[in-house]
């Protein structure tokens, strides 16, 4: 590519080389005129001069049409470089635009990439959070294990048997919900909705889940629900912050508790 350049510089030179050259020859051309027909003169006399200058007023004319087209080959010349300083005017013109279009074309290759980047992102933010719901699940059954009430009649229940008879016996209900395992359970699972809560709170304000993503969370802990949790979650002596999130996220229906 430079000898390209190269190449071209020299032929844009040769033209300026031929016509300064042709007014070089020109003007020793007229000069050697000039200085011949002085000492031819000189050497005449002062009647012959004036007939034999009369012999050159055709010559006069000559010179005076050569002296306007040595004008006019300037004037052309001058028309020759302001082409070439358009022509590179132009490509410059030309490299500047190709430069903004290189840079618009990388900056949309950013841009897709940013938006790759929060796909990538907001993926792995859904990951996690599937991560935590299932471990906050797997702790709410771990939580049950622990529920523990004493019966007169069966002596003292846990986990799934305790809730299984308060399920049987409504009227142990009242009983079972001054326990003090039974209210850590019920407080956990008060934390369990919290934090489903904020999260979707967080991400429906900026259209990042669904309604229907939503109800999967919350159809999931429901169907995890026994009877008898369910019926504590409705119970007069539950916590209201429960009650209330538990209204919000239609986890248990008011009306058809199991």
């Amino acid at each position: 590519m430079r000898d390209q350049k190269t190449a071209k510089d020299e032929n844009k030179g040769k033209p300026i080389l031929f016509w300064t050259l042709l007014i070089i020859g020109a003007f020793v051309f007229v000069f050697s005129l000039w200085y011949l027909n002085f000492r031819w003169l000189h050497s005449m006399e002062a009647t012959e001069r004036g007939t034999f200058g009369d012999m050159f007023g055709a010559a006069n004319s000559l010179f005076s049409g050569l002296a306007f087209a040595i004008l006019i080959i300037t004037l052309f010349m001058q028309r020759e470089e302001l082409i070439e300083q358009k022509e590179e005017s132009k490509k410059q013109t030309e490299a500047f635009n190709a430069q903004v279009s290189l840079m618009e074309e990388h900056r949309k290759h950013l841009d897709t990439q940013d938006e790759l980047l929060n796909n990538q992102n907001q993926t792995m933010k859904a990951q996690l959070f599937d991560n935590l719901y299932f471990n906050y699940l797997n702790e709410y059954h771990r939580s049950r294990e622990r529920v523990q009430c004493h019966f007169h009649n069966k002596g003292i229940l846990r986990g799934n048997d305790c809730l299984d008879y308060i399920n049987k016996k409504p009227n142990e209900l009242d009983k079972a919900m001054k326990e003090s395992s039974c209210e850590d359970h019920l407080l956990y699972l008060y934390g369990f909705l919290h934090f489903l809560n904020e999260y979707l709170n967080e991400n429906l304000n900026k259209n990042l889940v669904d309604i229907k993503t939503l109800r999967r969370y919350v159809l999931i802990l429901r169907s995890a629900l026994t009877d008898a949790e369910r019926k504590m979650v409705l119970h007069p002596e539950a916590d209201p912050k429960l009650k209330k999130l538990n209204a919000k996220l239609k986890l248990v229906d008011e009306s058809h508790p199991k």
